[in-house]
């Protein structure tokens, strides 16, 4: 009812602080956490949940994203790791030093993660991150793209932030909006 009313899933697990939630393009529900086995998923509109961390060697799960071509990411920003999945989630393989907080995709498949210091992009479904220029070293806290391909990015987290940031052109250039 479009958020209306709300009832909570009744799950196997005790009640635990929930960092990240995503849905993939197959309607699975991934939820990343600070509890056991940090990386939960269910294929049932959370009827059921099971633990798919296998690989995931960190603390905590704090954002997801996905690329057009069905890769998984998923990152501990306070640890400082990114990694990601093929397999829908079953199996994660370590991809960066990274502290992802939010991730975005763009039309053209590029992956966007927001990081406390800055902005990183793959085109390669995360075999190599580069680091865009201008956002270098100011905290990223959360990136949207829309349907434009227009990149917004907030930026600041424990830190005083700069505003938002716009950009029409794939992160070449930055025009800050304010706030």
């Amino acid at each position: 009812d479009n958020g209306d009313s709300w009832k909570k899933i009744i799950t196997q697990f005790d009640d635990f602080e929930v960092y990240a939630l995503y849905i993939t393009k197959e309607d699975y529900i991934f939820v990343g956490t600070n509890f056991q086995g940090r990386i939960y998923r269910s294929t049932d509109d959370g009827q059921t949940w099971e633990n798919t961390a296998n690989g995931y060697n960190t603390g905590e799960c704090w954002a997801f994203g996905e690329s057009k071509d069905g890769v998984l990411f998923a990152g501990d920003a306070q640890n400082v790791k990114l990694y990601l999945s093929t397999d829908y989630g079953e199996n994660w393989e370590f991809s960066a030093f990274l502290e992802p907080l939010a991730f975005a995709t763009d039309s053209n498949n590029i992956v966007f993660t927001a990081t406390e210091t800055g902005l990183f992009a793959t085109s390669d479904n995360g075999l190599n991150w580069t680091q865009n220029n201008f956002l270098a070293n100011i905290t990223v806290s959360s990136i949207l793209i829309d349907d434009n391909s227009n990149i917004y990015c907030g930026t600041g987290y424990y830190n005083n932030g700069n505003g938002v940031f716009y950009s029409t052109n794939g992160g070449d250039d930055w025009t800050q909006l304010g706030l």
